[in-house]
């Protein structure tokens, strides 16, 4: 694992800033009357552009034929398919003609089976034997933040230093993502239930500050980048049931496309919809489909934190915050 800064008294802390550096995802009201106001005046640059589009089709067309798929799924032969699309097609023609998956002239084999395991090499699992949701005094509360701070900051730091092949360290940072933001979730919740907030204090503003005292050279940067796009790739990799083929399978699944393709959280949803159903619906519908994936996040939150502590009670969803960018 990547090693912390060395032990020693944190630098004073500032102001501790929510996003600083980049630009936030832009949301879509959920007021009705100014939803349709922010469709008209945005759908010529909002609107999804036909390469999100046709790949969130063919994913949906794996989706079909996924159990087929090696779970280490190949590469494009560069050599073969110059361009993704052609890749792509010829994946989903194989899978659809042919009982089993072969490794075709053009489907380029990485490594083997052992890589899943250098995958997951240097990523920190938040799955581990669960903890005192409410810890019972203040070393267990020091040793249980600990933990939670220390995924975090390996999860960043490994996003975006681990030197490996191209292809495997994109896969890498879709799941440094996922584990950041799942620990992110469960250090929020430990953090409500138990530490007190001063006055205009929120949990996101608390876990991270958290973080900075024990990690004072983290990139905020990165983290909160990190933060804006993890929970679009835990979306997407629900909609296989947690299946990483889904999203190993093609190279543009990149952190990156969750951000530079679907600026407006309701067109995330609409192509979380084409992937789920190969159907696009109607962009008027996205500020309800918006409100309803915040809903399927709340409640993921909850599974999340729930399985990470022990001990928790019905008055669980009062630690559970319901402000990612989507």
């Amino acid at each position: 694992l990547f090693k912390g800064p060395p032990e020693g008294p944190p630098e004073r802390l500032g102001p501790v800033k929510e996003n600083p550096g980049f630009e936030k995802f832009e949301e879509v009201s959920s007021d009705n009357e100014s939803d349709g106001k922010n469709h008209k005046k945005n759908e010529k640059n909002y609107n999804l552009d036909d390469k999100a589009v046709n790949l969130g089709k063919d994913l949906h067309e794996i989706l079909q034929f996924i159990h087929k798929l090696p779970t280490c799924p190949p590469t494009r032969d560069k050599k073969i398919f110059s361009r993704n699309e052609l890749y792509r097609q010829a994946i989903i023609n194989h899978l659809m003609n042919d009982s089993e998956f072969s490794f075709l002239k053009g489907f380029k084999q990485l490594i083997g089976d052992s890589l899943n395991d250098i995958i997951l090499m240097d990523i920190p699992s938040s799955n581990h034997t669960r903890v005192p949701f409410i810890a019972k005094d203040e070393n267990e509360i020091k040793n249980i933040l600990h933990k939670l701070v220390g995924n975090i900051f390996n999860s960043v730091t490994g996003s975006t230093k681990s030197q490996v092949a191209k292809e495997i360290l994109r896969r890498k940072d879709l799941r440094f993502h996922v584990e950041v933001w799942k620990s992110y979730v469960c250090l929020q919740a430990f953090c409500s239930a138990n530490l007190k907030r001063n006055r205009g204090e929120t949990t996101r503003s608390q876990a991270k500050k958290k973080i900075i005292e024990e990690y004072p050279n983290i990139d905020l940067g990165d983290l909160d980048l990190m933060l804006q796009i993890s929970p679009r790739i835990y979306r997407l990799l629900q909609v296989s049931n947690g299946n990483w083929v889904l999203l190993d399978v093609f190279e543009e699944i990149t952190p990156i496309f969750f951000k530079s393709k679907m600026k407006v959280g309701a067109n995330f949803e609409i192509w979380l919809n084409l992937v789920r159903t190969g159907q696009m619906a109607d962009y008027k519908k996205g500020p309800t489909m918006c409100g309803e994936g915040k809903k399927f996040m709340k409640e993921a939150k909850l599974d999340i934190v729930k399985a990470y502590f022990n001990g928790v009670d019905e008055n669980l969803k009062d630690f559970i915050a319901d402000d990612d960018e989507m």
